[in-house]
């Protein structure tokens, strides 16, 4: 708190099932609007001293029936002075209203140009509206004159969209002209794809590949498939073109390596291409030493090369700032020269 985290990051953030797709999100709506609502037609949000005296209870909690109710609810909401209660009731405000409403006001607040203090009203009444028809918001947003409001409201519809109809919304998204961000709501349909049917969504990016604007989302696929698969996910790989193999190879490493290092090592070990073997083995292995450095490094040890090289350096670096005293001891009775060197460094500057 303390004004360091916006407070609708906090509660957006409880809309989220994945890390991904809160980072996604998060980065993409942009600063809450702690300064209020500031366009024409709303009151600032340093609210007076009568509208600094509006209480929580006096908030209408009913489904709303007329536009005017609706904004005249939603100034007196952006009154009240404290910024978390502020934005909670704003959200759970904009739940209750109607898909007409939402409408209404989500046109009239995208016309006006995008500021600090009303990106995150608009991203909520457009991901709103999509819950509630994603066609028609999809429709609309193709007519927003307003070049920021129309990315932003775009990827929030898309959002919500994906979320309840994965294919159509990326067959929506298939069909977008050139001027739109593909790759950013690409990722955005994809996690949410993927969630629900990770094999489904690879098939509908595969049958787009002449289309160059889709050739890198294979990864955000992989990514949420090896969250929940990893296993599942290595298996597909082969299915991917060597361009899109690389990324998403990673993803998978890195995935499998968190859930279960010794099944992902295994996995390393059958891989024919000796430079994705190299590559997986090494991702593993540093995510693997996060967890047990020690085991992660004798593995390294024992059956990638006896020589210490630079594949062992994050592990060393994960090891000296978990337990740099056992690092020095292990680097003592296995390293020699320029790798004991570094491990001692890392240890010693640890322990001081």
């Amino acid at each position: 708190a303390s004004g360091t985290l916006p407070g609708s990051f906090l509660l957006r953030a409880l809309h989220m099932t994945t890390n991904t797709k809160l980072i996604l999100t998060a980065a993409a709506l942009g600063a809450a609007f702690a300064a209020g609502w500031s366009s024409s037609g709303f009151a600032p949000a340093q609210a007076s001293s009568s509208a600094k005296s509006v209480a929580v209870k006096n908030i209408p909690r009913s489904p709303i029936d007329s536009l005017a109710q609706a904004r005249a609810d939603l100034t007196q909401i952006l009154h009240l002075p404290d910024t978390f209660n502020r934005e909670r009731l704003a959200m759970d405000f904009i739940e209750k209203l109607s898909a007409s409403d939402t409408h209404a006001l989500l046109a009239e607040f995208a016309a006006e140009p995008l500021t600090t203090s009303s990106q995150d009203l608009v991203s909520e009444l457009a991901y709103h509206w999509a819950e509630l028809a994603p066609d028609a918001a999809w429709a609309w947003v193709q007519t927003v004159p307003n070049n920021a409001a129309q990315s932003l409201c775009a990827l929030e519809i898309f959002d919500a969209y994906s979320a309840k109809e994965a294919p159509a919304a990326f067959s929506a998204l298939a069909k977008l002209p050139t001027n739109y961000n593909v790759i950013q709501l690409g990722v955005t349909v994809l996690i949410n794809y993927a969630e629900q049917d990770p094999r489904a969504a690879l098939a509908a990016v595969q049958n787009v590949s002449g289309d160059p604007r889709f050739s890198s989302l294979t990864l955000p696929i992989f990514e949420q498939w090896s969250m929940q698969d990893p296993a599942a996910a290595a298996a597909a790989l082969g299915d991917v073109s060597r361009a899109g193999q690389r990324n998403s190879l990673q993803a998978v490493a890195q995935n499998w390596a968190a859930q279960d290092p010794a099944a992902a090592l295994a996995w390393a070990n059958t891989l024919s291409d000796s430079t994705f073997q190299a590559m997986a083995m090494n991702l593993i292995l540093s995510t693997y030493s996060g967890e047990d450095p020690a085991a992660a490094a004798n593995y390294y040890l024992t059956n990638i090369s006896s020589t210490p090289g630079p594949a062992l350096t994050p592990i060393i670096q994960n090891w000296a700032a978990a337990d740099p005293s056992a690092l020095l001891t292990w680097a003592g009775q296995n390293l020699t020269g320029q790798a004991y060197d570094q491990a001692a460094i890392l240890a010693l500057e640890q322990l001081g």
